[in-house]
């Protein structure tokens, strides 16, 4: 009886373990493939100054002169969203983060499909925070056609952002259900390899209609802006969701059976 005990507490401890691993994607950009093996490259084609000149890799446009995304300065309205989505699933705290050097608007997110349509600036349905300076940092919600704004201002004064910095953008988002998500995020200045200066923003919010029903595909974003010249580089791009949906779900299911099996052994 001890040890059968002693072996279903280890089997539940393995799955609450397992429910605290995370799910995490990590691409730093070392070779072309990792641009084209994990996103798909997105872009608006209606509206004036867009065309279609594609994000590509660079060996050079990276952190510390590595390799790294790189957007043309006569590119707009594009994203790269990630190919393989993460599963919806209320509890679960989602996390997309990158390092990007700007001379426009740039931004991170999460939408739940990798098929852009043409709408312009953001695809439905999707959250994304976004900076050009220090005068416009916004979280948006987009969704079902409606667009809603949160434009923070935690940090005061907000340090100024010399075009062409590198800057480090994170976003989380921690599911409720029925469409509702906690939002955390922050934006920090940092040196050409990454090392943090300053933070410009962080704050938190919530979000109570999304559109979101089943995936999340973490992005990132690009627009040209019309009044300024110079290339946009992105590097070290994560993404993460804790606990895995599956294993949480694996793990409550191995307790309550778990817990059943004592129970039987248990009865005189």
């Amino acid at each position: 009886m001890a040890d059968l005990r002693k072996i279903i507490a280890s089997q539940i401890l393995g799955g609450l373990l397992a429910a605290h691993a995370s799910a995490a994607v990590q691409i730093g950009f070392d070779t072309a493939a990792d641009l084209t093996d994990n996103f798909t490259v997105s872009f608006v084609t209606t509206g004036s100054g867009n065309n279609l000149t594609p994000v590509t890799y660079s060996t050079t446009a990276g952190l510390g002169g590595g390799g790294g995304m790189l957007v043309l300065e006569d590119s707009r309205d594009q994203y790269a969203i990630l190919n393989d989505p993460f599963t919806l699933a209320a509890g679960v705290e989602y996390k997309v983060g990158a390092l990007i050097r700007s001379y426009h608007y740039v931004g991170i997110g999460f939408t739940d499909d990798n098929s852009y349509a043409s709408i312009d600036f953001q695809p439905t349905n999707s959250i994304m925070l976004s900076t050009g300076d220090s005068q416009s940092m916004n979280v948006s919600n987009y969704y079902n056609g409606n667009q809603e704004w949160n434009s923070p201002n935690s940090i005061d004064p907000v340090p100024p952002i010399p075009v062409g910095s590198w800057m480090a953008l994170n976003l989380s988002m921690t599911y409720n259900g029925a469409g509702s998500f906690d939002l955390a995020y922050s934006i920090d200045l940092t040196d050409a390899d990454g090392n943090v200066l300053d933070r410009a923003l962080d704050g938190a919010y919530s979000v109570t209609n999304t559109g979101f029903t089943g995936n999340l595909h973490p992005f990132i974003f690009f627009q040209k802006d019309m009044g300024r010249a110079g290339e946009i580089a992105a590097d070290n791009f994560t993404a993460s969701a804790v606990p895995e949906p599956s294993s949480a779900m694996a793990a409550i299911v191995g307790l309550a059976l778990g817990l059943t099996a004592i129970r039987r052994r248990q009865r005189p």
